[in-house]
């Protein structure tokens, strides 16, 4: 499995990789950055351990022992998270497949992963084993037109 991408990797080492992708899916995102390099990100606050109160987020998310996990290894720090859109994504699709190698309609598998049918079309369409091509090229040798196969 791959490795997460920066500091949500240092957190899936703390708690683990499902937890840590649980907890980055919990929390809000806000769209910052330099000017060219926006994008969607995660911030998380981890107090100290002696500060962390039963109504912080990471306690409702995650509960006690993991929050104080994270607060024994990352307190006091404000940690820009990735928001690991591409993993939720290969999730999402690996999952989509699944339901539509069931006989799952693709209308019924855009309402249930907030897709257009023509995205879930694209993605079933990508996940089907092409046929070997037939196709052939022409050229001309000698006047004779020649038939080469494409591979």
């Amino acid at each position: 499995m791959a490795l997460l991408p920066g500091v949500a990797q240092e957190i899936a080492d703390v708690i683990g990789r499902e937890r840590t992708l649980f907890l980055i899916g919990q929390l809000p995102r806000h769209f910052g950055g330099a000017p060219g390099r926006k994008s969607w990100r995660v911030t998380l606050y981890a107090p100290r351990v002696e500060r962390l109160c039963d109504d912080h987020r990471l306690v409702i998310i995650l509960g006690r022992a993991d929050a104080e996990k994270i607060c024994q290894h990352f307190g006091g720090e404000t940690l820009q998270v990735a928001n690991c859109s591409s993993v939720a994504a290969a999730f999402r699709n690996r999952e989509l497949l699944k339901f539509a190698a069931a006989g799952v309609h693709r209308s019924e598998l855009a309402v249930i992963f907030d897709l257009t049918e023509r995205r879930v079309a694209q993605l079933v369409a990508s996940a089907t084993p092409k046929p070997a091509s037939n196709l052939n090229y022409c050229v001309w040798q000698g006047g004779e037109q020649v038939r080469h196969p494409l591979t």
